[in-house]
């Protein structure tokens, strides 16, 4: 995995913006999930995203350092890639 974690999550228009590094560069790298890639990893609606992301951190960041290892350089994570 080329991305460990940052510091940095904040919700910005329906989404989760994280922040993680490549670990051979040390470069930020800004991360994105959308509400209903959120929703469908919690299992159940109306759960706030803040803790979807919280209770799926690994998943996301696992999800987020493949598509980053795919040659996408900003991951935005949707709803299909869950």
């Amino acid at each position: 995995m080329p991305l460990r974690r940052g510091r940095g999550v904040h919700q910005a228009g329906g989404a989760i913006v994280f922040m993680m590094r490549d670990t051979q560069t040390g470069e930020i790298v800004f991360c994105k999930i959308s509400a209903a890639a959120l929703s469908r990893l919690a299992g159940r609606p109306g759960v706030r995203l803040e803790d979807a992301f919280d209770e799926n951190r690994l998943t996301i960041e696992a999800i987020a350092s493949r598509m980053y290892d795919a040659g996408e350089k900003k991951p935005v994570i949707q709803e299909d890639d869950v």
